[in-house]
């Protein structure tokens, strides 16, 4: 592919990924501001403490080899078979051994009622393991509009299936039907749109690199998950799941952005990368231009969302739900460390260096651990403010460990990632607590006031400083193209 048309697709991918998580976030918060009114917070602290223990299956049941497929700059039909039937069996291996684990899970926690909502959650690891190369199908052929369908209309169905189920006074039983509806439905519209049916599986050459990368990669993801999900075990031992329930609306709602935006877009630049890793100059572009949407859009985001936590937590999710709201505020803050990391994890998966991936998780993971830990005499808020700490300190050494080992230089990454958050995000999301904090009007004009006086701050930045309008120009450029695209 020549540059010029790699170029358009990569920005294509982008504005296209951009809308469809745009549209996901509206669902989302639609998803969360409608089952939390027919949802206690107890029934999703018991969904917190089973997906603690099972949702690590969802790296174990693909084993890191969709990243794997999507870095490789060619793919035979063959790999894409052979690798199909790997995480189809992977799938099916795991979703039995949770299911097996439903009793222990439930007696670790002392709630018997686990035990059922586990072995149902276990059957959505067959469903995901057979959709996973399909996705891969739809992502390296660069067809973004139908990766967001297959993004977009999940959730929807999902919704739609769970309510009634709620409405009905079943809560746990909706949660299970949200749980099974959405990756039901990604995996009938990502078959139906891939283009591709998997062979039989056969020897072929390159599986042993495939699988070496994906291994690697694999482990990776479960110390980042082991990471991620310790201040839920922790509270669900500790107080019971009612205080993890609403430890966890505010966890989910803070990792919005990451996940609706962030997230997706691994799936353009992992394969638009891979295929310019070789040429230093257009590569070290990619990532920086990679860069602006996570600091620009997703840590901006953050900020204003932890400065209105108490009026979007009031609108969203009620009045039963007011001890979520300063948790919500803290790790918002503490999701841009994670959002602006996320450069340093494609950094080294575009280059092929899993091992060294691997290797900086296993040596800085432990210390948001232990920062997290150090929280707990303060109970949920204090685990909270650990877990801020911890993702500061690991943002840093993430980028000067993949500088390291990769040859890019990472300094200037983290230079301006800190001017955008310091210059930009935070004083957008300051304004917006001063507004919360000192007028006194309902939440949903509350909310309105803070965007206003967001937006007011982010365009006095503008104007102050010259590197922030070039950057914005950018990204308004990339849209654009992408669009023409």
């Amino acid at each position: 592919m020549s540059q010029k048309s790699l170029s358009a697709s990569a920005a294509r991918g982008g504005a296209v990924t951009l809308v469809a998580q745009l549209a996901r976030v509206v669902i989302q918060v639609a998803q969360v501001a409608i089952l939390a009114r027919l949802i206690a917070p107890e029934s999703y602290g018991l969904l917190a403490m089973a997906i603690a223990f099972t949702g690590i299956a969802q790296i174990l049941r693909d084993f890191g080899l969709s990243t794997a497929a999507l870095r490789m700059a060619e793919l035979t039909g063959q790999q894409r078979t052979n690798l199909f039937w790997l995480n189809f069996a992977a799938g099916t291996v795991i979703s039995v051994i949770v299911f097996l684990l439903s009793w222990p899970i439930a007696a670790f926690y002392g709630q018997s009622d686990l035990v059922t909502l586990v072995q149902w959650v276990s059957l959505s690891y067959v469903l995901s393991g057979v959709t996973a190369q399909f996705r891969v199908a739809i992502s390296r052929s660069l067809r973004f509009r139908a990766l967001a369908i297959c993004d977009v209309v999940p959730p929807i169905i999902a919704l739609l299936a769970a309510v009634p189920v709620a409405a009905a006074g079943y809560s746990l039983a909706a949660l299970i039907v949200l749980q099974l509806a959405l990756p039901a439905a990604d995996l009938v519209l990502s078959v139906t749109l891939a283009r591709w049916l998997p062979g039989l599986p056969r020897r072929t050459s390159g599986m042993r690199n495939l699988l070496s990368f994906g291994f690697s990669f694999a482990g990776t993801q479960v110390l980042a998950y082991f990471t991620r999900n310790i201040d839920s075990v922790i509270i669900g031992r500790l107080w019971g799941p009612t205080t993890l329930g609403f430890y966890d609306r505010a966890f989910q709602l803070s990792v919005v952005p990451v996940n609706q935006i962030n997230t997706p877009m691994t799936k353009v630049a992992l394969p638009v990368l891979s295929r310019v890793v070789e040429d230093t100059a257009r590569f070290e572009r990619g990532i920086r231009s990679a860069q602006l949407v996570s600091c620009y859009i997703t840590a901006t985001s953050l900020c204003v969302m932890a400065g209105l936590a108490f009026p979007i937590v009031d609108i969203l999710l009620g009045d039963d739900w007011a001890q979520s709201a300063p948790l919500f505020a803290i790790l918002a803050i503490s999701s841009v460390f994670r959002a602006i990391q996320q450069i340093a994890i494609w950094l080294q998966v575009a280059k092929g260096s899993s091992a060294s991936l691997l290797l900086g998780n296993v040596i800085g993971q432990p210390f948001v651990i232990l920062a997290i830990c150090c929280g707990i005499p303060w109970g949920a808020t204090g685990i909270a403010m650990g877990s801020v700490a911890g993702y500061a300190g690991f943002w840093i050494f993430s980028m000067l460990w993949a500088g390291r080992n990769t040859g890019v230089p990472t300094w200037p990454l983290i230079s301006r990632a800190t001017k955008v958050v310091a210059l930009l995000s935070a004083p957008a999301g300051l304004s917006a607590f001063a507004i919360s904090s000192l007028v006194s009007i309902p939440s949903f004009g509350l909310i309105l006031l803070g965007l206003a006086t967001s937006l007011a701050t982010v365009l006095l930045s503008l104007a102050l400083f010259p590197f922030a309008r070039r950057d914005v120009a950018k990204i308004l450029g990339l849209v654009r193209s992408g669009f023409r695209g």
